[in-house]
């Protein structure tokens, strides 16, 4: 899977989008291409920014993005309910992107995380190099729709 960039239409100066990727599986733990633009710092801006100062650089580094997003943000003992994760990924050569969810939380006020993860490497494993969330939240406790405000 490369990083291609959106395709111009010779008839049409708007860039056309590259085929329809996978929507997000039902099943837990499941990967499918990302939807929308590898890298923007507008797309930063629309997630709380993740202090990542914590965690020792073996957790942030190794040879699978979408493993290291599981170790870091999955479930570490079984879930209630119906709980699940999910993951979408575009690996590239240098850059990759990893958005890690989590749907379903026993929690009154959150019903879902997504946490957006990049990436990088230069000859060598890769390296997180900036994470952010996203929430969702049960009704009547703030947008049902994936927004950086914290749900009430």
């Amino acid at each position: 899977m490369g990083l291609e960039a959106p395709i111009a239409n010779a008839a049409s100066p708007e860039p056309v989008a590259p085929a329809s990727p996978s929507p997000i599986a039902e099943a837990p733990s499941v990967s499918t291409p990302l939807s929308e633009p590898l890298f923007s710092e507008a797309l930063r801006s629309e997630y709380n920014g993740i202090d990542l100062a914590g965690r020792s650089d073996d957790q942030r580094s190794g040879d699978d993005p979408e493993a290291i997003a599981q170790a870091l943000f999955g479930a570490q003992e079984a879930m209630e309910g119906n709980y699940r994760e999910s993951s979408e990924a575009e690996i590239g050569n240098e850059r990759s992107v990893v958005i890690f969810t989590q749907e379903n939380l026993p929690d009154d006020s959150v019903q879902a995380i997504r946490t957006r993860l990049e990436f990088f490497r230069v000859d060598g494993p890769w390296q997180l190099e900036w994470a952010g969330e996203q929430y969702r939240c049960q009704e009547g406790r703030g947008q049902q729709d994936w927004g950086k405000a914290l749900c009430s």
